[in-house]
Protein backbone atom coordinates (compact mmCIF):
# COMPACT_ATOMS: atom_id res chain seq x y z
CA UNK A 1 0.00 0.00 0.00
CA UNK A 2 1.32 3.41 -0.96
CA UNK A 3 0.11 6.28 1.23
CA UNK A 4 -0.67 9.69 -0.24
CA UNK A 5 -2.55 12.87 0.55
CA UNK A 6 -6.00 12.92 -1.10
CA UNK A 7 -5.38 16.41 -2.50
CA UNK A 8 -2.40 15.13 -4.50
CA UNK A 9 -3.48 11.75 -5.76
CA UNK A 10 -0.64 9.99 -7.53
CA UNK A 11 -1.38 7.51 -10.29
CA UNK A 12 1.29 4.86 -10.63
CA UNK A 13 1.56 1.11 -10.47
CA UNK A 14 4.18 -0.75 -8.50
CA UNK A 15 5.24 -4.24 -9.41
CA UNK A 16 6.58 -5.67 -6.15
CA UNK A 17 7.75 -9.24 -5.86
CA UNK A 18 8.91 -11.32 -2.93
CA UNK A 19 10.54 -14.67 -3.73
CA UNK A 20 9.18 -14.49 -7.30
CA UNK A 21 5.64 -14.00 -5.96
CA UNK A 22 3.84 -10.86 -7.02
CA UNK A 23 2.44 -8.70 -4.21
CA UNK A 24 -0.88 -7.11 -5.09
CA UNK A 25 -1.61 -3.47 -4.32
CA UNK A 26 -4.70 -2.71 -2.23
CA UNK A 27 -6.58 0.46 -1.38
CA UNK A 28 -7.81 -0.70 2.05
CA UNK A 29 -5.92 -2.87 4.52
CA UNK A 30 -7.11 -4.23 7.89
CA UNK A 31 -4.34 -4.64 10.47
CA UNK A 32 -4.85 -5.43 14.17
CA UNK A 33 -8.44 -4.18 14.13
CA UNK A 34 -7.65 -0.91 12.33
CA UNK A 35 -8.73 -0.34 8.76
CA UNK A 36 -6.10 1.71 6.95
CA UNK A 37 -6.79 3.27 3.57
CA UNK A 38 -4.18 4.47 1.10
CA UNK A 39 -5.38 8.08 1.57
CA UNK A 40 -5.00 7.75 5.38
CA UNK A 41 -8.66 8.60 6.04
CA UNK A 42 -10.69 7.12 8.90
CA UNK A 43 -13.91 6.67 6.88
CA UNK A 44 -13.61 2.91 6.33
CA UNK A 45 -12.54 2.26 9.91
CA UNK A 46 -15.43 4.30 11.32
CA UNK A 47 -17.86 2.44 9.05
CA UNK A 48 -16.58 -0.92 10.32
CA UNK A 49 -16.75 0.14 13.97
CA UNK A 50 -20.23 1.63 13.59
CA UNK A 51 -21.45 -1.65 12.08
CA UNK A 52 -20.08 -3.60 15.05
CA UNK A 53 -21.60 -1.14 17.51
CA UNK A 54 -25.04 -1.22 15.88
CA UNK A 55 -25.01 -5.03 16.08
CA UNK A 56 -24.14 -4.80 19.79
CA UNK A 57 -26.96 -2.32 20.38
CA UNK A 58 -29.38 -4.68 18.61
CA UNK A 59 -28.33 -7.55 20.86
CA UNK A 60 -28.72 -5.41 23.97
CA UNK A 61 -32.14 -4.21 22.82
CA UNK A 62 -33.37 -7.79 22.36
CA UNK A 63 -32.01 -8.91 25.74
CA UNK A 64 -33.33 -5.88 27.66
CA UNK A 65 -36.63 -7.55 28.57
CA UNK A 66 -35.10 -10.82 29.75
CA UNK A 67 -31.95 -10.01 31.73
CA UNK A 68 -31.30 -7.98 34.87
CA UNK A 69 -29.43 -4.70 34.65
CA UNK A 70 -26.15 -6.09 36.02
CA UNK A 71 -25.94 -8.76 33.31
CA UNK A 72 -26.86 -6.18 30.64
CA UNK A 73 -24.00 -3.97 31.88
CA UNK A 74 -21.62 -6.93 31.66
CA UNK A 75 -22.71 -7.60 28.06
CA UNK A 76 -22.42 -3.87 27.29
CA UNK A 77 -18.85 -3.81 28.63
CA UNK A 78 -17.83 -6.87 26.65
CA UNK A 79 -19.54 -6.13 23.32
CA UNK A 80 -19.94 -2.37 23.03
CA UNK A 81 -17.36 -0.68 25.24
CA UNK A 82 -14.53 -2.97 24.15
CA UNK A 83 -14.97 -1.83 20.54
CA UNK A 84 -15.11 1.83 21.52
CA UNK A 85 -12.02 1.69 23.75
CA UNK A 86 -9.85 -0.38 21.41
CA UNK A 87 -6.61 1.45 20.45
CA UNK A 88 -7.23 4.38 22.81
CA UNK A 89 -4.02 5.08 24.67
CA UNK A 90 -5.30 7.67 27.18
Amino acid sequence: MVFYFPQRKIKFELDLQLANTSIEQTNIFAFLGLTISDSLSWNNHICNISTKLSQSIGILKRLFKFLPRQQLMFIYDSLFLSNVNYCILA
